[in-house]
This record gives C-alpha cells, structure tokens and sequence, in this order.
C-alpha cells in the first residue's frame, strides 16, 4: 500500500489518538538521512503532487517566485493561511542560510527547493551543493531549545517551530533542511 492510498483510506476518518500517534510514527521513521534518500520521491500517486524550484540564490526575483508559488500550493491543499505563512517563512530562512552560508553570497549558485504535497501534510526540502556544515552548526542543530544570547542558531529555531517535522542532513557539499508540516494541527505533534 502506498502512502498516498493509506492517506486516502483514512483522509475522512477522525483521527484517534492511537492512529494519530501510528501516522506520526510512520512519517518520522520515514526521514532517512543519506543524501541519496533525503531528497523527494518522484510521485506516482494521484494523491500526491510534487514540484521543485530552481533558484539562483543571488535572484530575489526567483526566490519570491518560489515564495509565492509554495503559499498558493499550500492554500490549495488546504492549509491555514497562518500556518502557510510560517511554513514559507520557514522555508525563506532555509534559503537565505543557503545564500549565506553554503554560497557566501556567491551570484550564479543554485537552491533547489523540493515540495512534496500530500492529502495531510507538505513536505518541503532546500538543498544546496556548497559548503558542508561545520560541527558547531550541526550541534546547535541538535542543541534544541538551549539558544542563548549571541549564540548562532536561531533561524534553526524559527524552522523548527514553524514545522512539525525539522530535519538538517549534511554529507560533503550537500546540505538539505526538511520541513514537513501537516495542513491541519490536530494532527501534529510538537517538534
């Protein structure tokens, strides 16, 4: 059973708690973290749509593009005009960290962000090709909650509030953020 038809079998039930759980589960152990795996499946599911964007990362033309072509998806599939806002706002912060810290502000440098929208949730990837996360990065991605003043890491924070699901992977030049957030909150589960 693929997930597209597990999410259409239950899209009209009311979620208990047990189930409610059982999908959280599901999606979560879904995350893998090499590359190869990370970024989005292709869909074949009538149930799934999929689209990426190609942004040049000096291009503040073609990251509103971007912007604005995910919240009109968003609201298409059903999410809260409020939570869209966030969500984007979530993905705006993953593209400028791309911007500014994989590519050093660099012109012609491209990020590619991956949508994956479900009957439940939206599932957002950026990547970028460029510098790797260093280890301080990758511990204040892990170091949840524990910001203090003048301390890095606060767009991480924003991702992660702003999303039900926050994932950071980094293999060589390869650095994805995953954002997966579910349209309606009674389904999600604090990050």
């Amino acid at each position: 059973m693929t997930n597209g038809s597990i999410a259409s079998s239950i899209k009209d039930m009311s979620l208990t708690k047990g189930l409610e759980e059982a999908l959280y589960s599901a999606i979560e152990s879904s995350i893998r973290f090499d590359p190869r795996f990370f970024e989005l499946p292709v869909a074949d599911d009538k149930d799934v749509a999929v689209e990426t964007y190609t942004i040049d990362a000096s291009s503040q033309e073609e990251i509103y593009i971007c912007m604005n072509g995910l919240e009109k998806q968003l609201a298409a599939h059903g999410m809260l005009e409020e939570s869209a806002q966030q969500l984007v706002y979530a993905v705006m912060e993953a593209i400028n960290n791309g911007v500014e810290h994989a590519y050093d502000r660099k012109p012609g440098k491209k990020i590619y962000v991956d949508a994956m929208y479900t009957p439940f949730w939206a599932d957002i990837t950026v990547r970028t090709y460029g510098k790797p996360l260093d280890k301080d990065v990758k511990r204040i991605v892990n170091d949840r909650g524990n910001l203090r003043e003048g301390v890095r890491g606060r767009g991480f924070e924003i991702m992660r509030m702003f999303s039900n699901v926050f994932k950071v992977d980094s293999v060589g030049d390869y650095v994805g953020v995953r954002l997966l957030k579910f349209y309606n909150d009674i389904y999600a589960k604090p990050n």
